[in-house]
């Protein structure tokens, strides 16, 4: 007895089984990135002797104290939390000003074009912030920062928690 009408039927299950399957996997490699990451701030902020080291654990903490391993004081890591904050909050402002001025005005091209220049220019320098920071803590801890941070650039990202779990403890190199 086929409980399948078609071949439709099983090819739908097939692709959603194919579906869930690849969702675990992001999933699951999204977990450990962030434990990778969570554990090497944390490594990092004991050796060097931070107050709060389980901080990198909580997001935009993680930020604050990431910051702090890099730059060698509480300035930069207040600096590198707030640029991610002032980055999500113009980016969001932005996206909300393109919905809401999409159909108020009869020519909104240039509208369109000045906030989309905004979003861009903004996220800009936040990854540049954000690959100067893990090249500073990269630096201050091997001597293939280099070579990391290419790396890291060319997976956007990905690879710095890998990289700041495999550096952890090491001696600081670099101030």
């Amino acid at each position: 007895y086929n409980i399948f009408n078609n071949n439709k039927e099983l090819e739908c299950m097939f692709i959603a089984l194919l579906s869930l399957i690849i969702i675990m996997i992001l999933v699951g490699m999204s977990i450990g990135i962030y434990l990778l990451n969570g554990f090497g701030l944390m490594e990092m902020a004991q050796r060097k002797g931070e107050k709060y080291p389980f901080l990198g654990f909580i997001p935009y903490a993680s930020s604050y104290l990431q910051g702090n391993i890099a730059y060698n004081n509480k300035n930069g890591g207040l600096f590198f939390l707030i640029s991610q904050i002032v980055y999500l909050f113009l980016v969001n402002i932005a996206s909300f000003l393109l919905r809401l001025f999409r159909n108020t005005f009869e020519d909104p091209n240039i509208i369109f074009i000045i906030l989309v220049l905004i979003i861009g220019l903004v996220s800009l320098a936040e990854i540049i912030i954000v690959y100067v920071t893990y090249f500073r803590i990269f630096r201050k801890y091997s001597d293939h920062y280099v070579l990391m941070l290419i790396v890291t650039i060319l997976t956007f990202g990905l690879t710095a928690p890998i990289f700041i779990f495999a550096i952890r403890k090491n001696k600081i190199l670099r101030d």
